[in-house]
């Protein structure tokens, strides 16, 4: 499948931009243009749609997005249209972000962590394939994480798609940039981690992450209504000023579990949580999911356990 073809300029409102991701028929690339309303809520071509209000960060200290993938979207090209989508419309978030965590155009990589990041997503590729032959819980895992992978290969495409406008200042970016941008808080762990005696497989000893040495994050305040008709969050980040470029997400992706025909939809088909350009994890910590109650059933009800910060 191409990943990118035209340059296209977002709709725009008065605060709020929103692209949609169509598969062209005879090659099968991935189309970002300005969204057409559709009677049934998806146009016939449509694999995902995507808005994204940055003027709301001025105002609350939150750009907002929200991105949707078509049910009947074969699960990877709605991934990769989801990521390419996110990567267009927060570009310039992902350039300032990159920036700022010191992942700017001029640095590079450490070579035993970019080896390591390129082993890994040779690792997820190898499993994705050999896990269809496996039981129906790898199908199900491997099936997840190669999504996860193919929404990250497109956010580096739709932010290069953007960078490559006509009018764009934006510099390219790598994908090792943006998938070093999801694995901050795991990089400090690697960065400090010695082999010690009697490990038989050392892994490499990472450095230049110190600031990943030196972040640390914590939330948030909640509160029931007494009579049980509302509930109030507050969220407080405890980090470096640099990391403040937040972003609030909502990812509706009703993908299936397996990917194979037949297959049951996953529990959770909407998230929203807090987060970062370029990132589609919280880092916080902190989500809400569409499963609502239903998770309830799975456990019974136990007090709340306060979590160190």
């Amino acid at each position: 499948m191409l990943l990118v073809s035209t340059l296209t300029t977002a709709t725009l409102t008065a605060d709020s931009a929103t692209l949609s991701a169509v598969v062209e028929p005879s090659t099968g690339a991935i189309l970002l243009q300005p969204r057409r309303a559709a009677a049934n809520g998806w146009l016939w071509d449509e694999a995902a749609w995507a808005s994204y209000n940055d003027s709301s960060y001025l105002a609350t200290g939150w750009a907002r997005l929200e991105v949707h993938t078509n049910p009947d979207a074969d699960d990877a090209t709605a991934a990769l249209a989801a990521g390419m989508l996110e990567g267009s419309l927060t570009s310039e978030r992902i350039y300032q972000a990159a920036v700022n965590s010191g992942f700017g155009p001029a640095y590079k990589l450490p070579k035993n962590i970019s080896d390591f990041v390129d082993a890994n997503a040779e690792f997820i590729a190898m499993m994705s394939a050999t896990a269809k032959r496996s039981t129906q819980a790898d199908r199900a895992y491997w099936h997840q994480v190669s999504l996860v992978y193919a929404q990250l290969q497109g956010i580096h495409a739709g932010y290069t798609q953007a960078a490559q406008a006509p009018m764009s200042k934006l510099p390219p970016l790598s994908l090792n940039t943006i998938l070093a941008m999801n694995m901050g808080d795991e990089l400090g762990n690697f960065a400090g981690y010695s082999p010690g005696e009697g490990v038989e497989r050392a892994l490499p000893k990472f450095g230049d992450l110190q600031p990943f040495l030196d972040a640390g994050k914590c939330s948030a305040l909640i509160k029931l209504l007494p009579d049980g008709s509302d509930i109030f969050i507050a969220q407080e980040t405890w980090s470096s000023f640099e990391s403040q470029l937040r972003v609030y997400k909502m990812y509706d992706f009703p993908y299936t579990l397996t990917g194979q025909p037949g297959s049951a939809r996953v529990p959770a088909q909407r998230v929203s949580f807090p987060s970062y350009p370029a990132a589609i994890a919280s880092g916080d910590d902190f989500y809400t999911l569409s499963t609502g109650d239903r998770l309830a059933a799975l456990a019974p009800p136990s007090a709340p356990t306060p979590s160190p910060c």
